[in-house]
Protein backbone atom coordinates (compact mmCIF):
# COMPACT_ATOMS: atom_id res chain seq x y z
CA UNK A 1 0.00 0.00 0.00
CA UNK A 2 2.81 2.40 0.96
CA UNK A 3 4.60 1.48 -2.26
CA UNK A 4 1.52 2.37 -4.34
CA UNK A 5 1.08 5.65 -2.52
CA UNK A 6 4.72 6.50 -3.13
CA UNK A 7 4.38 5.77 -6.85
CA UNK A 8 1.21 7.89 -7.02
CA UNK A 9 2.90 10.76 -5.20
CA UNK A 10 5.93 10.67 -7.49
CA UNK A 11 3.66 10.62 -10.55
CA UNK A 12 1.77 13.68 -9.35
CA UNK A 13 5.00 15.52 -8.65
CA UNK A 14 6.25 14.60 -12.12
CA UNK A 15 3.12 16.00 -13.70
CA UNK A 16 3.44 19.24 -11.76
CA UNK A 17 7.04 19.61 -12.89
CA UNK A 18 6.51 18.71 -16.54
CA UNK A 19 3.32 20.67 -17.19
CA UNK A 20 4.71 24.17 -16.57
CA UNK A 21 7.68 23.39 -18.82
CA UNK A 22 5.34 22.51 -21.67
CA UNK A 23 3.27 25.64 -21.17
CA UNK A 24 6.42 27.77 -21.22
CA UNK A 25 7.50 26.54 -24.65
CA UNK A 26 5.54 29.35 -26.32
CA UNK A 27 7.71 32.21 -25.11
CA UNK A 28 7.57 35.83 -26.19
CA UNK A 29 9.61 36.46 -29.32
CA UNK A 30 11.06 39.93 -29.74
CA UNK A 31 11.04 41.37 -33.24
CA UNK A 32 12.48 44.71 -34.22
CA UNK A 33 11.07 46.25 -37.36
CA UNK A 34 10.99 49.65 -38.94
CA UNK A 35 7.81 50.66 -40.76
CA UNK A 36 8.22 52.97 -43.71
CA UNK A 37 5.15 54.22 -45.58
CA UNK A 38 5.64 54.40 -49.35
CA UNK A 39 3.59 56.73 -51.62
CA UNK A 40 1.46 54.48 -53.81
CA UNK A 41 2.65 56.11 -57.03
CA UNK A 42 6.27 55.33 -56.07
CA UNK A 43 5.75 51.66 -55.20
CA UNK A 44 7.24 50.08 -58.34
CA UNK A 45 10.21 52.46 -58.44
CA UNK A 46 11.03 51.81 -54.79
CA UNK A 47 10.91 48.02 -55.15
CA UNK A 48 13.17 48.08 -58.21
CA UNK A 49 15.69 50.17 -56.26
CA UNK A 50 15.59 47.78 -53.29
CA UNK A 51 16.34 44.82 -55.54
CA UNK A 52 19.15 46.64 -57.35
CA UNK A 53 20.70 48.02 -54.15
CA UNK A 54 20.59 44.95 -51.91
CA UNK A 55 20.60 41.97 -54.30
CA UNK A 56 22.56 43.14 -57.33
CA UNK A 57 25.00 45.52 -55.64
CA UNK A 58 27.58 43.39 -53.83
CA UNK A 59 29.47 46.46 -52.61
CA UNK A 60 26.48 47.50 -50.49
CA UNK A 61 26.16 44.00 -49.04
CA UNK A 62 29.89 43.87 -48.23
CA UNK A 63 29.69 47.23 -46.50
CA UNK A 64 26.84 46.06 -44.28
CA UNK A 65 28.52 42.74 -43.45
CA UNK A 66 30.68 40.72 -45.86
CA UNK A 67 29.49 37.44 -44.34
CA UNK A 68 25.85 38.03 -45.33
CA UNK A 69 24.14 36.24 -48.21
CA UNK A 70 20.92 37.42 -49.82
CA UNK A 71 17.93 36.17 -51.82
CA UNK A 72 14.33 37.26 -52.56
CA UNK A 73 10.85 35.69 -52.36
CA UNK A 74 7.29 36.63 -53.24
CA UNK A 75 4.42 35.58 -50.98
CA UNK A 76 0.72 36.16 -50.45
CA UNK A 77 -0.62 36.59 -46.92
CA UNK A 78 -4.23 36.58 -45.80
CA UNK A 79 -4.54 37.93 -42.25
CA UNK A 80 -7.92 37.76 -40.51
CA UNK A 81 -7.81 40.20 -37.55
CA UNK A 82 -9.94 39.58 -34.47
CA UNK A 83 -10.89 42.00 -31.72
CA UNK A 84 -13.48 42.65 -29.04
CA UNK A 85 -16.61 44.77 -29.70
CA UNK A 86 -14.90 47.71 -27.97
CA UNK A 87 -11.69 47.19 -30.00
CA UNK A 88 -9.47 46.67 -26.98
CA UNK A 89 -6.59 45.38 -29.11
CA UNK A 90 -6.78 48.13 -31.73
CA UNK A 91 -6.83 50.85 -29.09
CA UNK A 92 -3.49 49.64 -27.67
CA UNK A 93 -1.92 48.89 -31.07
CA UNK A 94 -1.94 45.17 -30.30
CA UNK A 95 -3.50 42.53 -32.51
CA UNK A 96 -4.67 38.93 -32.76
CA UNK A 97 -4.78 37.41 -36.21
CA UNK A 98 -5.24 34.16 -38.09
CA UNK A 99 -2.59 34.07 -40.82
CA UNK A 100 -2.55 32.04 -44.02
CA UNK A 101 0.46 32.25 -46.33
CA UNK A 102 1.45 31.09 -49.80
CA UNK A 103 4.99 31.19 -51.14
CA UNK A 104 4.72 32.13 -54.82
CA UNK A 105 8.45 31.76 -55.49
CA UNK A 106 8.89 28.42 -53.77
CA UNK A 107 5.59 26.55 -53.22
CA UNK A 108 7.55 23.67 -51.66
CA UNK A 109 8.82 25.88 -48.84
CA UNK A 110 7.90 24.38 -45.46
CA UNK A 111 5.99 27.52 -44.46
CA UNK A 112 3.94 27.74 -47.65
CA UNK A 113 0.34 26.79 -46.93
CA UNK A 114 0.93 26.93 -43.19
CA UNK A 115 -1.62 28.59 -40.94
CA UNK A 116 -1.08 30.00 -37.48
CA UNK A 117 -2.59 32.36 -34.95
CA UNK A 118 -0.47 35.25 -33.67
CA UNK A 119 -0.68 37.69 -30.80
CA UNK A 120 1.29 40.86 -31.62
CA UNK A 121 2.19 43.28 -28.83
CA UNK A 122 3.39 46.89 -28.94
CA UNK A 123 5.07 48.92 -26.18
CA UNK A 124 7.09 46.03 -24.80
CA UNK A 125 10.23 48.12 -24.24
CA UNK A 126 11.66 51.63 -24.49
CA UNK A 127 12.63 50.91 -28.10
CA UNK A 128 9.63 51.82 -30.27
CA UNK A 129 10.80 49.44 -33.00
CA UNK A 130 10.48 46.41 -30.72
CA UNK A 131 7.32 44.32 -30.83
CA UNK A 132 6.46 41.07 -29.09
CA UNK A 133 4.93 38.04 -30.72
CA UNK A 134 3.38 34.76 -29.62
CA UNK A 135 2.67 32.07 -32.23
CA UNK A 136 0.13 29.26 -31.94
CA UNK A 137 -0.31 26.20 -34.13
CA UNK A 138 -3.55 25.76 -36.07
CA UNK A 139 -5.22 22.36 -36.37
CA UNK A 140 -8.12 22.29 -38.83
CA UNK A 141 -8.31 18.51 -39.10
CA UNK A 142 -11.56 18.29 -37.11
CA UNK A 143 -12.78 21.83 -37.57
CA UNK A 144 -13.44 24.32 -34.74
CA UNK A 145 -14.43 22.80 -31.43
CA UNK A 146 -18.20 23.20 -30.93
CA UNK A 147 -17.73 24.69 -27.45
CA UNK A 148 -15.16 27.27 -28.55
CA UNK A 149 -15.43 30.44 -30.61
CA UNK A 150 -14.18 30.57 -34.19
CA UNK A 151 -10.60 31.56 -33.34
CA UNK A 152 -9.92 29.54 -30.17
CA UNK A 153 -11.43 26.45 -31.78
CA UNK A 154 -8.90 26.26 -34.61
CA UNK A 155 -5.86 26.37 -32.30
CA UNK A 156 -4.25 23.01 -31.59
CA UNK A 157 -5.73 21.44 -28.46
CA UNK A 158 -3.66 21.10 -25.32
CA UNK A 159 -0.85 23.45 -24.32
CA UNK A 160 -1.18 25.58 -27.45
CA UNK A 161 -4.84 26.38 -26.87
CA UNK A 162 -4.47 26.74 -23.10
CA UNK A 163 -1.53 29.11 -23.50
CA UNK A 164 -3.42 31.21 -26.05
CA UNK A 165 -6.30 31.65 -23.62
CA UNK A 166 -3.88 32.52 -20.80
CA UNK A 167 -2.13 35.17 -22.93
CA UNK A 168 -5.46 36.76 -23.79
CA UNK A 169 -6.50 36.84 -20.15
CA UNK A 170 -3.23 38.63 -19.34
CA UNK A 171 -4.39 41.33 -21.76
CA UNK A 172 -7.83 41.42 -20.09
CA UNK A 173 -9.36 39.92 -23.22
CA UNK A 174 -12.10 37.33 -22.85
CA UNK A 175 -11.48 34.68 -25.54
CA UNK A 176 -15.17 34.29 -26.36
CA UNK A 177 -15.47 38.04 -26.95
CA UNK A 178 -13.22 37.97 -30.01
CA UNK A 179 -14.87 38.42 -33.38
CA UNK A 180 -13.48 38.92 -36.93
CA UNK A 181 -13.02 42.62 -37.71
CA UNK A 182 -11.23 42.84 -41.05
CA UNK A 183 -9.12 40.85 -43.50
CA UNK A 184 -5.80 42.18 -44.76
CA UNK A 185 -4.48 40.79 -48.04
CA UNK A 186 -0.76 41.37 -48.37
CA UNK A 187 1.36 40.75 -51.48
CA UNK A 188 4.85 40.62 -50.01
CA UNK A 189 8.12 40.88 -51.89
CA UNK A 190 10.87 40.22 -49.40
CA UNK A 191 14.66 40.36 -49.43
CA UNK A 192 16.23 37.90 -46.99
CA UNK A 193 19.68 38.35 -45.48
CA UNK A 194 21.26 35.23 -43.97
CA UNK A 195 24.32 34.84 -41.75
CA UNK A 196 25.93 31.42 -41.30
CA UNK A 197 23.00 29.98 -43.32
CA UNK A 198 20.50 31.25 -40.75
CA UNK A 199 17.83 33.97 -41.12
CA UNK A 200 19.24 37.30 -39.96
CA UNK A 201 17.47 40.37 -41.35
CA UNK A 202 14.78 40.90 -43.97
CA UNK A 203 13.31 43.79 -45.93
CA UNK A 204 9.61 43.25 -46.59
CA UNK A 205 7.92 45.28 -49.33
CA UNK A 206 4.22 44.90 -48.56
CA UNK A 207 1.40 45.97 -50.88
CA UNK A 208 -1.71 45.80 -48.73
CA UNK A 209 -5.37 45.70 -49.74
CA UNK A 210 -8.36 45.79 -47.37
CA UNK A 211 -12.02 45.67 -48.41
CA UNK A 212 -15.15 46.00 -46.29
CA UNK A 213 -18.56 46.59 -47.85
CA UNK A 214 -18.02 49.33 -50.47
CA UNK A 215 -14.81 50.61 -48.90
CA UNK A 216 -11.37 49.71 -50.23
CA UNK A 217 -8.06 50.72 -48.66
CA UNK A 218 -4.61 50.24 -50.17
CA UNK A 219 -1.19 51.16 -48.86
CA UNK A 220 2.42 50.09 -49.33
CA UNK A 221 5.01 49.84 -46.61
CA UNK A 222 8.57 48.63 -46.14
CA UNK A 223 9.50 46.67 -43.03
CA UNK A 224 13.24 46.26 -42.43
CA UNK A 225 13.05 43.60 -39.73
CA UNK A 226 15.45 41.66 -37.54
CA UNK A 227 14.68 37.95 -37.49
CA UNK A 228 12.86 37.47 -34.20
CA UNK A 229 14.41 34.09 -33.38
CA UNK A 230 17.99 35.17 -34.11
CA UNK A 231 17.47 38.48 -32.33
CA UNK A 232 15.81 36.93 -29.28
CA UNK A 233 18.48 34.23 -28.93
CA UNK A 234 21.45 36.55 -29.53
CA UNK A 235 23.66 38.11 -26.88
CA UNK A 236 23.85 41.87 -26.32
CA UNK A 237 26.73 42.39 -28.75
CA UNK A 238 24.97 40.34 -31.42
CA UNK A 239 21.75 42.30 -31.01
CA UNK A 240 23.57 45.62 -31.28
CA UNK A 241 25.20 44.51 -34.53
CA UNK A 242 21.84 43.51 -35.98
CA UNK A 243 20.39 46.86 -34.90
CA UNK A 244 23.28 48.72 -36.55
CA UNK A 245 22.68 47.05 -39.91
CA UNK A 246 18.93 47.68 -39.65
CA UNK A 247 19.53 51.38 -38.94
CA UNK A 248 21.81 51.65 -41.96
CA UNK A 249 19.20 50.03 -44.21
CA UNK A 250 16.47 52.42 -43.01
CA UNK A 251 18.76 55.45 -43.41
CA UNK A 252 19.71 54.42 -46.98
CA UNK A 253 16.07 54.00 -48.02
CA UNK A 254 15.09 57.39 -46.61
CA UNK A 255 18.08 59.08 -48.19
CA UNK A 256 17.18 57.68 -51.61
CA UNK A 257 13.45 58.45 -51.21
CA UNK A 258 12.89 61.46 -48.91
CA UNK A 259 9.13 61.18 -49.46
CA UNK A 260 9.08 57.87 -47.58
CA UNK A 261 8.12 58.47 -43.95
CA UNK A 262 8.26 56.40 -40.79
CA UNK A 263 4.84 55.22 -39.61
CA UNK A 264 5.12 52.69 -36.78
CA UNK A 265 1.39 51.99 -36.61
CA UNK A 266 0.74 48.24 -37.12
CA UNK A 267 -0.98 47.09 -40.31
CA UNK A 268 -4.17 46.42 -38.33
CA UNK A 269 -4.34 50.05 -37.22
CA UNK A 270 -3.45 51.43 -40.65
CA UNK A 271 -6.11 49.28 -42.30
CA UNK A 272 -8.78 50.08 -39.73
CA UNK A 273 -8.05 53.82 -39.80
CA UNK A 274 -8.37 53.80 -43.59
CA UNK A 275 -11.72 52.01 -43.45
CA UNK A 276 -12.97 54.32 -40.71
CA UNK A 277 -12.53 57.30 -43.03
CA UNK A 278 -14.79 55.64 -45.62
CA UNK A 279 -17.41 53.91 -43.45
CA UNK A 280 -19.22 56.37 -41.15
CA UNK A 281 -19.78 55.05 -37.63
CA UNK A 282 -17.52 52.04 -38.14
CA UNK A 283 -16.74 51.64 -34.43
CA UNK A 284 -20.41 51.92 -33.50
CA UNK A 285 -21.35 49.29 -36.11
CA UNK A 286 -18.75 46.88 -34.71
CA UNK A 287 -19.73 47.54 -31.08
CA UNK A 288 -23.34 46.63 -31.71
CA UNK A 289 -22.59 43.65 -33.94
CA UNK A 290 -23.84 45.22 -37.15
CA UNK A 291 -20.57 44.70 -38.99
Amino acid sequence: MKFKLTILLLTLIGLLIVQPLKAAENTLRIEQEGKLLVPQEKANEVWQWLRKNYIDNHEVLNRLDPTLTVYANEENFRDNYFDTPTLQLLNKQNSVRHRQRENLTNPEDRKSGRELVQIKLSNISDNQLNRGEYKFEVDLAKGPAPDKNLLVGIIKKGNQRDDFISRLMELNIKPDSLRPILIVNDFRQRIYFEKDSKPYISISFDQVTVKRWWAKVQFTEIEPELNEITYTDNDEAGRKEMERINREIIASIKQQFPEIVTDLAPKYNKAFNGLEKKIPGLRWLIRWGLL
